[in-house]
């Protein structure tokens, strides 16, 4: 066989090529009677032995003749290249399968020549990232966010001054790390309210007992009644402190929202056509019985599914939520308003809703928008 890689010829097992070589002759020989063949032709490429074509008796029982043997090499050519041709294809469709797979668990790729534009089954903030990228001439990157589920790079290829560049979709994360949030952020409450609830209830103590002692000693009437109301609203602040941190631990349940304002415009006496009542108790403190009269609840729905969205539009004149309106500004000082309205804004958002106030179709109006918790 190494002869055979030096120096290949067709073997034929009658008429034996070159010098006499016994050795040789005999094993040769003794091959193609193992195989039952006739003729051995090898198959070269670049000094290796790549295999052998071994043919047997032919059809009309004849020699083979100088012209087989010709054909025969060109036939050991030709599978020689079919054969390269077969291996070329194999790695071809390794590298389609892998392809495919990446395609299906791996980011989205994307390499452009100068002047390329991406496809349209690109989203339209890679696009805009690309678009970035060579504009200023540097690698670009797009982290997801609420409303921007992607997280891209891109950059220049120095060969050609294209564009290549990476995406892929990152929806989980961004729901993950707005759970995260929520949680973290409703414990910040039940400890704030926690603590808040511990400091008002010390100081409620001998509030309490100076309203006591006022009471015993007959103090001027005036004096008793201010130090009595102050005391009423401080409780109800701790009352109100204890709701805050126990709001973690209710359960979600489907509610009539409708049933719900009814109940709450019922209690203080406004036209319902169907907010909480923290929110009501806002709008109508100190407000003339007449400008009650023209204040109105109305419910209404939009959208279908998981998007449905209630909202609820509390409707009349120079209506003010401390806390709302105005809106803060960048050098104003913070400030929530009552706790009761803090506490109903937070609720509003936990169920993915806003509180919005500004003009409306028949004067001031409140909006606020409700989803599911």
């Amino acid at each position: 066989m190494t002869n055979m890689a030096r120096h290949p010829l067709v073997l034929d097992g009658i008429d034996w090529p070159g010098p006499a070589d016994a050795l040789a002759e005999m094993a040769v020989r003794n091959r193609l009677g193992l195989w039952g063949a006739r003729l051995l032709v090898p198959l070269h490429e670049n000094g290796h032995l790549v295999g052998m074509i071994a043919c047997g008796v032919r059809d009309d029982g004849q020699p083979y003749d100088e012209a087989d043997k010709a054909r025969a090499v060109f036939l050991a050519r030709l599978l020689r290249h079919f054969l390269g041709q077969s291996t070329q294809l194999g790695r071809l469709g390794s590298v389609y399968d892998k392809t495919r797979l990446a395609e299906r668990y791996l980011p989205q790729t994307l390499v452009l020549d100068r002047d390329e534009q991406p496809a349209r089954r690109v989203p339209v903030t890679v696009r805009a990232l690309i678009g970035e990228v060579r504009r200023l001439r540097d690698t670009q990157r797009l982290r997801p966010a609420v409303g921007q589920p992607f997280r891209a790079s891109a950059g220049l290829v120095a060969e050609t001054g294209g564009v290549w560049v990476i995406w892929e979709e990152a929806s989980e994360e961004i729901d993950d790390r707005a759970r995260s949030a929520r949680g973290e952020r409703l414990v910040l409450l039940r400890d704030l309210a926690l603590t808040l609830n511990h400091e008002v209830g010390n100081a409620l103590v001998s509030v309490a007992g100076l309203r006591h002692a006022l009471a015993q000693d007959g103090a001027a009437a005036g004096l008793a009644a201010s130090v009595n109301a102050d005391v009423a609203r401080i409780e109800r602040l701790n009352t109100n402190l204890v709701q805050l941190s126990t709001s973690t631990e209710v359960e979600a349940v489907e509610t009539n929202l409708g049933d719900l304002l009814r109940e709450a415009g019922e209690a203080r006496g406004l036209r319902v056509e169907v907010p909480p009542e923290a929110i009501l108790d806002t709008v109508l403190e100190n407000r003339p019985a007449e400008e009650k009269e023209v204040l109105s609840v109305q419910l209404r729905a939009t959208g279908e599914g998981a998007l449905r969205t209630a909202l609820i539009s509390v409707q009349g004149r120079g209506l003010e939520l401390e806390g709302i309106l105005p809106g803060a500004g960048g050098d104003t000082v913070p400030n929530q308003g009552r706790l009761t309205v803090f506490m109903a804004k937070e609720i509003i958002r936990l169920h993915h809703g806003e509180v919005h106030a500004g003009p409306g179709m028949n004067g001031t109006e409140i909006l606020i928008s409700l989803r599911r918790w």
